[in-house]
């Protein structure tokens, strides 16, 4: 029998609704803010990382990644996916991760009214087609492409709010699919030529705009960690794993995918991310929107024999493994705070831990009742792990749940029809359901829904998120948002005029995003 369900809330709350504030604290500083809101002496943040699988098919968690908007008329299939690893200074984690530290009396953000700081001509004119943004370090990047497929990105200062670079001529390609913005890099991909069957990876100088360096890679190729040293290739054509010199392009190390007794090389590769790599900005779904910095550089390959073994990102050399029987590559994974956690469909549905110095025998953290069925596993807080749970593919029938990732402790569960999308935020859930209309709940560690409200939400750090009072769109609009930290009640910042919100990227105080026919950008904290 399933643990029972925390009560839900009927509907959207409001901020005077009794049921839209915390009994008590989600996080466990918010009494002495409340006691001494300007109390000094919080240490700074440090990066921020990606967030953890499942969130975001098809790219892999960890990694900041800007999908843009869609092509009017089309469907996209983004089948790379881009995971950066915590590297010692950066990650892309899809796939990596990096944690504030929070100390007893470090108030919220100062929020403020959003302010337009300026607007600018893209590089290339705004098209039906593709259109992003991304924030890293002290820049706001906006990519564009024209209807015959030319792309071009332009820089920006965020502090001056002034054009740094622009580079109209990046690429030409039928379709793009996503641009990832790193501290040192720029990254564009394409989606699949139908006269090439490939796709394009053009990386950029984020100093100067500059190509570095550009590489066919076909549609199911997967960049599965992306550091300062060294990024990290899934090559599915040859059937091997690559780690290339991020500023050349070159290769480093080569590792052959382990292969089955049927002759295939199926490959899955998981980013190593940590606590700390849940603190950094995400969009609505979860994909990080900035470099995470990690120091963990491990990735877990998963091969066609069931195998899964550790290796060192920036050296190639396996450190644990490979043992056999663990997962196939087509299992839900994620590998998080020094273990493999693995959802496991051999009998009933499980979520089974490894230990990732070892490798050892597994720890049955859950095991689902009857027909019930996992999915979207995501770290969400220090040692744990939620998903979503349905009674079979009925997801009317949706919980949110947790446990403890080392020994299976604290586990609790709240029913929550529809639940499409969990992000971690600090040691806190929110959970987007679809449906008319799309609400966004915020769950604490104990399993409570603390509000409910419509629109969708995504994570400024580990203690804040800025909430849209609409879905995000690939079509202009002017939607209101609102910042909140962890706690404490919504701050309306304002209306944002004209733009697509399926393109906005934002780290602690700016928020970028491809408008109608220009690129905004707006500053909503600091």
């Amino acid at each position: 029998m399933s643990a029972p369900r925390a009560d839900r809330p009927d509907g959207p709350l409001g901020p005077d609704d009794p049921g839209f504030r915390y009994a008590e604290p989600v996080d466990p500083w918010a009494t002495s803010e409340a006691a001494d809101p300007a109390a000094p002496g919080a240490p700074a943040f440090g990066a921020e990382m990606p967030q953890t699988p499942a969130t975001t098919p098809p790219w892999s968690p960890g990694m900041p990644w800007s999908p843009g908007m869609p092509e009017r008329g089309r469907s996209r299939r983004i089948g790379l996916r881009w995971i950066i690893g915590a590297a010692a200074v950066l990650v892309l984690a899809v796939s990596a991760t990096l944690v504030v530290i929070f100390w007893p009396g470090r108030g919220a953000p100062d929020f403020r009214p959003v302010e337009e700081a300026a607007r600018f001509v893209p590089a290339v004119p705004i098209s039906y087609g593709f259109s992003a943004a991304g924030v890293a370090g002290d820049r706001a990047y906006f990519a564009t492409a024209d209807d015959d497929g030319r792309l071009g990105v332009l820089a920006v200062d965020l502090e001056s709010a002034e054009k740094a670079w622009e580079n109209p001529a990046v690429a030409t390609a039928p379709r793009w699919s996503a641009m990832v913005a790193l501290p040192d890099q720029v990254v564009v991909i394409s989606e699949r030529d139908p006269s090439t069957d490939r796709r394009l990876m053009v990386v950029l100088d984020a100093a100067s705009g500059d190509r570095l360096w550009r590489r066919p890679i076909t549609e199911s190729d997967d960049v599965s960690y992306f550091g300062s040293d060294v990024a990290v290739l899934v090559d599915r054509a040859e059937d091997r794993l690559l780690g290339l010199d991020p500023r050349r392009g070159t290769v480093r190390w080569e590792k052959d995918s382990p292969v089955s007794d049927s002759g295939s090389a199926t490959t899955a590769v998981i980013p190593v991310t940590t606590a700390r790599d849940l603190d950094g900005p995400t969009d609505v779904t979860g994909r990080l929107l900035a470099p995470a910095s990690s120091k963990d550089a491990r990735i877990v390959q998963i091969g066609a024999d069931r195998s899964a073994r550790v290796l060192d990102a920036r050296t190639g050399n396996v450190l644990t493994g490979p043992r056999p029987s663990i997962a196939d590559p087509r299992d839900e994974a994620i590998a998080y705070d020094g273990r493999l956690l693995v959802r496991s469909d051999a009998e009933a549905e499980r979520i089974l831990s490894y230990d990732l110095d070892t490798l050892g025998e597994p720890k049955v953290l859950y095991t689902a009742p009857g027909e019930h069925r996992i999915g979207r596993l995501t770290a969400c807080g220090a040692g744990r792990v939620c998903w979503v749970e349905t009674d079979g593919y009925d997801t009317s029938t949706a919980q949110v749940a947790a446990v403890d990732a080392t020994d299976g402790g604290g586990l609790w569960h709240l029913g929550l029809p529809d639940a499409t999308t969990l992000v971690p935020v600090g040691s806190a859930v929110l959970a987007t359901t679809g449906g008319t209309p799309t609400q966004v709940s915020l769950i604490d560690d104990r399993g409570r829904a603390a509000w409910t409200l419509r629109g969708q939400a995504g994570r400024v750090d580990a203690h804040d998120l800025l909430r849209f009072t609409a879905p995000v769109s690939g079509s202009p609009g002017d939607p209101g948002i609102s910042g909140r930290h962890v706690g404490d009640d919504e701050v309306p910042l304002g209306v944002l005029s004209g733009v697509r919100t399926s393109t906005c990227a934002w780290n602690a105080a700016f928020l970028a995003c491809v408008a109608d026919e220009d690129a905004v950008l707006y500053r909503f904290a600091g």
